[in-house]
């Protein structure tokens, strides 16, 4: 049975230019582009 795993990193906001961790801040425009893109690359799965 083959496994695929993927990793995907969080997109950009003003907290993680930063170098802080802040799971509330809102994406700023460069990481909305970004969360677009990534979503637009990762084949859809059947199972979770």
């Amino acid at each position: 049975m083959t496994v695929r795993v993927m990793l995907v990193s969080p997109a950009m906001n003003a907290a993680l230019r930063e170098a802080r961790f802040d799971g509330d801040a809102p994406l700023d425009r460069a990481g909305e582009r970004s969360a677009r893109a990534a979503a637009a690359a990762v084949p859809r799965s059947g199972a979770v």
